[in-house]
């Protein structure tokens, strides 16, 4: 699976992290939320690809992001396989524009059904409908969430600032200390990426909603069907996870968690 908050730098943005609704922190779930939309509209229709022109075009208007960028998300979500790109002339296009985007069953894992995906995976959808506690979803999951802190793009600003962002450690093999430290540090990364990405996601959503008659009424109908995450269902999984780890550690562990705890919500604060 790909690292969802990180992307593939082109070279002319590698010291040029833009701020607030154009950071591209998000911009694999954008893509993906989307491609699903596009295809729920199509429903039983026969037509099965998505134009990547029409992709990038929506992402430009909605949220401001760079077409090099997204093109490259593109080609990082094709080789994890959670998207496919199709050539009409059968080999590479002469231009990226000129690809067709369809889905693979990974994207369930990460952004939900589509009526494509709910196909390909009937039987898994009923077990679903009897059990909805058994859907896998990576976003909800902390050691998840936790990787995925390691991986994004940080400045210096960020390990300099009242709150470190991210708290590094060590394992080492036959080292409690370390242990506890690992334990506590992937509590507190889960904890602050989810943190960051809730609020980013309602400050992009408010950027694209006040751009959203720029776009033509087929595309306004797709960004309608898009299947926005659930925050409060994440934050609600994130915190049972949470609580078993925290069960599951000796006094003095929850002791060093305590006090590591308060003084982080404190500075939060």
């Amino acid at each position: 699976l790909p690292i969802i908050f990180s992307f593939p730098y082109d070279h002319e943005y590698s010291w040029k992290i833009k701020p607030v609704a154009i950071t591209y922190l998000l911009a694999p779930i954008r893509v993906l939320e989307l491609v699903v939309a596009y295809f729920n509209k199509l429903n039983n229709e026969e037509q099965r690809y998505m134009p990547s022109e029409k992709l990038l075009t929506m992402l430009k208007i909605l949220y401001n992001y760079d077409e090099k960028i997204i093109t490259l998300i593109l080609e990082e979500l094709s080789d994890f396989g959670l998207i496919k790109l199709h050539s009409n002339s059968g080999s590479y296009a002469d231009s990226f524009s000129e690809y067709l985007i369809s889905l693979r069953i990974k994207t369930e894992m990460i952004i939900g059904n589509s009526s494509l995906i709910s196909k390909l995976l009937e039987e898994y959808n009923s077990i679903e409908e009897k059990n909805p506690n058994q859907k896998f979803n990576i976003l909800k999951d902390v050691a998840y969430l936790n990787m995925c802190a390691f991986r994004i793009q940080l400045n210096e600003a960020s390990f300099q600032a009242k709150v470190p962002f991210i708290r590094c450690s060590l394992l080492l093999k036959d080292d409690q200390e370390s242990v506890t430290e690992w334990t506590i540090n992937k509590i507190i990364n889960s904890i602050s990426l989810l943190r960051l990405v809730r609020n980013l996601y309602a400050l992009e959503n408010d950027f694209a909603v006040s751009r959203i008659e720029s776009l033509n009424a087929e595309d306004k109908f797709i960004y309608k069907l898009a299947k926005k995450i659930d925050f409060q269902k994440v934050t609600e999984s994130i915190t049972m996870q949470l609580r078993k780890i925290v069960y599951d550690m000796n006094p003095e562990q929850r002791n060093v968690l305590n006090n590591i705890l308060e003084s982080y919500i404190a500075n939060w604060e």
